[in-house]
């Protein structure tokens, strides 16, 4: 609508908390597919990184995203 991004992430955040919170299934979808690709991303992250200290904090945020899944 502006062209700005921060308002477009902003509102888009927004819709998803207020509509998946009253069981919008579009939304809820939205965040799904989203997480699915960051996941995605980390799992990628995870077979190129080398430090242990590296690998630990990307295992957790993997752990954490799967969870997530289960919860929407």
């Amino acid at each position: 609508m502006t062209g700005n991004e921060i308002f477009t992430a902003t509102n888009r955040e927004n819709m998803k908390t207020i509509y998946g919170a009253t069981g919008n299934k579009a939304f809820s979808e939205l965040e799904a597919d989203e997480t699915r690709q960051r996941l995605s991303r980390l799992e990628d992250a995870l077979t190129r990184e080398t430090d242990e200290n590296s690998r630990e904090r990307i295992r957790r945020a993997i752990t954490a995203h799967r969870e997530r899944l289960k919860q929407i």
